[in-house]
């Protein structure tokens, strides 16, 4: 994902993961670290898929945007 994120342009990662599936939460970690490592802005977004969801993770979604967009 890294090597896509360098040859796309973005200017963070943004990772988005089904709620209690701990596969993907580990790599979230690990992808958060590698992401880290190479100061590149990252933001885990953890869902159950709900509509409920929508305005808060716009939320969140903005915010990020607008942290690294300055």
């Amino acid at each position: 994902m890294i090597k896509e994120y360098e040859e796309s342009g973005a200017q963070g990662l943004i990772d988005y993961c089904l709620q209690f599936c701990h596969t993907y939460n580990i790599e979230a970690v690990k992808l958060r670290e590698a992401c880290e490592l190479r100061g590149i802005p990252f933001m885990a977004i953890e869902s159950d898929y709900s509509p409920d969801d929508v305005g808060q993770l716009q939320t969140r979604v903005e915010a990020f945007i607008e942290q690294i967009t300055g």
